[in-house]
């Protein structure tokens, strides 16, 4: 696929970065059995780890851009680096030959600050239906946690894990994704009057072809482009990448005409 405009970095990524396979488990993919319970933030829930490390070695660990960001920021990495030493399966944390996470020590998690949103909510499982978010309960790893009662809710253990935050940059950026896939449709419909196959290559997969779902190396270069100060925090940072992701956009609809 051509590029417009500027040169922009070339880190290969997964083109389906902003999903989770269908194939492998993955945290969120199991719920208790029976009827699926739809919990909401206010919710009574509660769950006590007993750090026997077995969720770290059931799942695949997806990372989404957001996490990304956390990851490098905690391991003092740039993303760009993030991924190359540390993603594996496509859009997974790497995993031993024993099927564990390589940031699982003796009895705790190396990368505890920075851990995934996956790893900060198990074992419930974020959805959003029409809208509305709404948390499933995963059938539990045998010995792996138990569940106390307590007047605590689902909301008290997001603040508890550190979730809250990471749950807004994920939106943030399924949010953007959805506008960018908006824009493309709606750009091809007016310039070109349809919406084709080499209209669909602007969509996620375009987008991960030429590397810019890797934040920081985007990032550099939409700043160094465009002589203004790089971000520090994360949540600026993913502001920024999707100014640069919105660019780019509109120089390939651009190239439509």
């Amino acid at each position: 696929m051509a590029r417009g405009g500027s040169d922009y970095p070339m880190v290969k990524m997964p083109t389906d970065l902003l999903q989770e396979p269908a194939d492998e488990a993955t945290p969120g993919d199991e719920v208790a059995s029976g009827e699926q319970r739809r919990l909401t933030r206010d919710s009574a829930f509660s769950y006590q780890c007993q750090r026997c490390t077995r969720c770290c070695s059931e799942y695949l660990i997806p990372v989404s851009p957001f996490d990304l960001l956390v990851l490098g920021q905690t391991l003092q990495l740039s993303t760009t680096e993030v991924i190359r030493r540390h993603l594996g399966d496509g859009l997974h944390l790497r995993r031993r030959d024993d099927g564990s996470c390589e940031f699982l020590n003796e009895h705790e998690c190396g990368i505890h600050a920075g851990r995934p949103l996956v790893c900060r909510i198990y074992p419930l499982g974020r959805n959003v239906t029409d809208g509305q978010e709404w948390f499933s309960i995963m059938k539990p790893i045998m010995n792996s946690a138990e569940e106390s009662a307590s007047n605590l809710t689902v909301q008290d253990y997001l603040v508890q894990q550190g979730a809250v935050a990471s749950i807004a940059g994920v939106e943030f950026y399924l949010d953007l994704h959805a506008q960018l896939l908006r824009r493309v449709e709606d750009g091809a419909v007016e310039l070109l009057g349809t919406v084709d196959a080499s209209v669909d290559e602007l969509g996620t997969a375009g987008i991960s072809e030429l590397g810019l779902l890797d934040p920081d190396a985007t990032i550099e270069d939409y700043c160094s482009r465009h002589e203004i100060a790089r971000p520090g925090d994360v949540m600026e940072k993913a502001r920024c990448h999707a100014l640069a992701l919105q660019e780019w956009l509109d120089r390939q609809l651009g190239q439509l005409t």
